[in-house]
């Protein structure tokens, strides 16, 4: 088998994209990367652990805080300085109501049962930060994270990317992979 070479990357194509696409390609990559470490989380037991768990959905939850903001700032909006995904994903909906752009936000809460009562879980939703924030710091109440489940998740919404760019942007000539060093065979 050939070895590959590393080359290098630089940020003379990232820099020529609008803020928008910026933000688009910043968000495949992250998506790239919680794939990646999802992979290695559920490839060895001993890589299941909350403090992986937790960095894995905030790479998501960023990646997805990304997409949103580059879609929206592409109709010319101004964005609100908010992590807030709920807020954002409202503000996109606003955006782009067409069906091809309808997707539902990939977090969902693991409320402990005390919280089934309908006043207890929103005021318990009303005090978790917003999935950017509270999978950076983590110590939100009681979710859960498996790995394989998490996957399917993800490339659920790398799907819903590669099917959406084309029709947010439909001169997108700018590779998903934009900001990957590139390999050789060389």
């Amino acid at each position: 088998m050939p070895k590959l070479k590393l080359e290098y990357t630089d940020n003379s194509k990232f820099n020529q994209l609008s803020e928008p696409e910026k933000l688009l390609a910043l968000a495949t990559a992250y998506l790239d990367a919680g794939l990646v470490f999802c992979k290695h989380i559920e490839n060895d037991e001993k890589n299941l652990t909350w403090p992986n768990a937790c960095t894995d959905m905030w790479l998501v939850a960023h990646s997805v805080e990304l997409f949103l903001k580059g879609a929206i700032l592409l109709q010319n909006q101004s964005l609100e300085k908010t992590h807030d995904l709920y807020a954002l994903k409202e503000q996109y909906n606003k955006l782009y109501p067409d069906e091809c752009f309808k997707w539902k936000l990939p977090f969902s809460i693991a409320y402990l049962d005390s919280y089934h009562d309908d006043d207890k879980f929103q005021n318990f939703i009303k005090k978790l930060p917003p999935p950017s924030i509270r999978y950076r710091y983590s110590d939100y109440g009681a979710e859960r994270f498996d790995p394989k489940k998490y996957r399917g998740t993800l490339e659920d919404i790398k799907n819903f990317y590669e099917s959406v760019f084309p029709k947010l942007i439909p001169k997108y000539d700018v590779p998903l992979n934009l900001q990957r060093s590139k390999w050789s065979n060389k």
